[in-house]
């Protein structure tokens, strides 16, 4: 067995570099010290016979091991995050799990493979972006046949207030069906709307069940002493950390080579954007809606109108210390958190400030495992059940409304259950890793390509008994002065202005919706200026009030008066409280002139929540009912086929 501390191994402090001096003289004799100390962490933690729940099982894994690899399309990290619970509950239950990022596919082993598939669907129906290229193959390049020999499951992630709810991972299942390859298990589908959650957990049980059953692991499950559903996860539970962690001092942690980290966030681009300008926009309301310019740097990005930026925060530093008090630790302090193949959740060495800040999630949504685990280290009886019936699979509806209803995090938890003892090593392996935060970007291309705008309302809510919820991106945002840095990067979207400047556009945006179509029309203008030809541009625009919340409304009159815009509705829908307009309703009212441009060629766009979206779809289908004389299921089938043609587009979040 691994020692608990490293240093009890060599018989040495683990904040003692002086003991190691004196063992050495010098600068040269502290690294050979240090090496040596590295060498026998990495010895100890490579050590056959440490009783690692399936070690011995392993010992003859090209005959008892089933090989199977995980592969994950993910946008925000919830598929990743998946994938590596499958990996780690793989190993308990009898199986060689790999974890495959799927912009790495080998369609060479492919064929011969035990495939899981963990995909999420993002946007309009959208693969991530890390799974675009496999996609595209598993469509219209793959060669009939091409994936027999592969037996394979898939787990997609979706939120069903889109109309193209998990359409990826309904593409991969049946593709890798008409391609030849073997489903095991059916397809499991999340839903983001609901408890995605919830839905990974059953589908995860069944498939445990499944592999058990079709690989006929009973006697790699004997070894591994793993059962099956409920008590298999309260196994898992109570096996020991799968990352070694160690505090160590500064200076020997700056002798450490630096590890590999697990998760493709660490491995994508990202860079420093500068903060040149960080603008209030909302008048006279408690309401915080950000302007923010970030200039690229010359990093080489470069972005087209339409385009997200994605974000990549830092916790709320009062957040972070009240955690590091509560966990008992020193943010100061050096940790080193590492698995048997020197793998980690995140960058390491780093400090406990480092990890607390950039690295884990600690205003996310706390998992049922997680509270289960908290319900596991809590010493007082009462608060155990409490915990429990949280975590508990038998009533969903509690869960829902005190967790996802509730908005509460870790710290929460934390401050609710005092008598909960967890660790640092507890909290580091349990949380998921902190994820960027995508933006519409809110300007054109054209006029400004070397800084990407953000239009962001801060939330900072106080919640009805008394707690408050802060929106991690958009406060760290708001706190981030002129000067200030954020690491980012650019993702392309299909959201796009016609080729044709002369083609007419009809933009829908409420609230900060209005951000990519603020983007698309200083685009606009810019053509105009250089002398291109502008079609009938059509701008509808929705907020609160024409005093509070009507941001860039100075843009949006000299856009009407040198004719970027020919037709400006505004819908405010809290100006007359005996009548909410919204903009579905300007949508409606001008029914001739909509149809009329889209007869023409005109494109549409629409930005905001997904609720806004639904309704406009359906205030467009009753504008063809209006003035063509169509029935419900025609003028649905023609609003479906402009978005076919790609004529009906929209950035739209739940």
């Amino acid at each position: 067995m691994l020692p608990h501390s490293l240093a009890q191994f060599f018989h040495l402090r683990p904040a003692g570099p002086g003991a190691l001096l004196t063992a050495a003289t010098g600068a040269v004799g502290l690294s050979l010290v240090a090496l040596v100390y590295y060498r026998r962490i990495k010895e100890a933690f490579s050590n056959p016979n440490e009783s690692d729940s399936c070690s011995e099982a392993s010992t003859d894994q090209t005959t008892e091991q089933v090989r199977i690899d995980v592969y994950f399309g993910s946008q925000t990290g919830t598929a990743e995050e998946f994938a590596l619970t499958i990996q780690k509950e793989g190993k308990m239950n009898g199986f060689d799990v790999k974890v495959i990022d799927l912009q790495s596919y080998d369609v060479d082993t492919l064929d011969s493979s035990n495939s899981i598939f963990v995909t999420a669907t993002y946007g309009e129906g959208d693969p991530t972006d890390n799974a675009k290229e496999f996609v595209e193959w598993l469509v219209h390049k793959a060669d009939p046949d091409s994936l027999k020999g592969m037996q394979f499951a898939v787990f997609g992630l979706g939120n069903s207030q889109y109309e193209n709810y998990n359409t990826v991972g309904k593409t991969i299942d049946s593709h890798c069906e008409r391609l030849g390859a073997t489903r095991i298990m059916e397809l499991g589908l999340g839903d983001d709307d609901k408890d995605i959650q919830q839905d990974f957990e059953e589908w995860k049980e069944k498939l445990w069940r499944t592999l058990h059953a079709h690989f006929d692991v009973d006697r790699v499950k004997e070894k591994c002493k793993t059962v099956e559903t409920e008590i298999s996860r309260k196994d898992i539970r109570e096996k020991e950390h799968k990352y070694k962690l160690e505090v160590v001092s500064e200076r020997t942690a700056m002798e450490f080579p630096q590890s590999s980290s697990v998760h493709s966030l660490d491995t994508n681009p990202m860079v420093n954007m500068t903060v040149t300008c960080n603008d209030e926009l909302n008048k006279c309301t408690d309401r915080s809606c950000r302007h923010i310019e970030l200039a690229l740097n010359n990093s080489g990005l470069v972005y087209e109108t339409g385009d997200h930026v994605a974000i990549l925060p830092d916790n709320d530093p009062h957040d972070v210390e009240e955690l590091a008090q509560r966990l008992g630790v020193s943010l100061s302090s050096w940790i080193y958190l590492v698995d048997d193949d020197s793998s980690s959740p995140f960058p390491c060495p780093c400090t406990v400030q480092k990890a607390l800040c950039n690295y884990v999630d600690i205003n996310g949504m706390p998992k049922r495992s997680f509270i289960e685990h908290l319900a596991m280290k809590a010493i007082d009886s009462n608060e155990k059940r409490r915990l429990e019936t949280i975590a508990g699979r038998d009533d969903a509806s509690v869960y829902q409304q005190y967790i996802c209803e509730g908005r509460r995090n870790v710290l929460d938890l934390l401050r609710e259950f005092p008598s909960v003892k967890l660790s640092l090593h507890d909290l580091l392996e349990s949380l998921p890793r902190l994820q960027p935060r995508f933006y519409s970007i809110s300007s054109g291309s054209n006029t400004h390509p070397e800084s990407a705008h953000v239009t962001a309302v801060v939330v900072d809510d106080i919640l009805p008994e008394g707690r408050r919820f802060k929106g991690v991106c958009t406060n760290f945002l708001k706190q981030t002065k002129v000067g200030g840095s954020v690491k980012a990067f650019i993702r392309k979207t299909t959201f796009k202005l016609p080729n044709d400047s002369r083609t007419p556009v009809i933009m829908i945006g409420a609230g900060t919706g209005l951000a990519p179509l603020r983007g698309m029309c200083q685009h606009l203008e810019t053509c105009s200026a250089r002398g291109d030809e502008l079609g009938h541009n059509v701008l509808i625009f929705g907020c609160r009030s024409s005093k509070q919340d009507y941001i860039y409304e100075d843009e949006i009159n000299r856009w009407c008066q040198n004719k970027t815009i020919s037709s400006l509705f505004l819908a405010f829908s809290r100006e007359n409280p005996q009548q909410k307009v919204y903009v579905q309703n300007r949508v409606r009212e001008n029914s001739q002139l909509l149809v009329d441009l889209i007869e023409k060629g005109a494109y549409i766009y629409v930005c905001g929540s997904t609720s806004m979206a639904k309704e406009v779809k359906r205030a467009f289908v009753g504008c063809f009912q209006d003035t063509r004389q169509m029935s419900t299921v025609e003028a649905e089938d023609l609003v479906h086929s402009l978005s076919k043609g790609g004529r009906y587009l929209q950035d739209v979040w739940s």
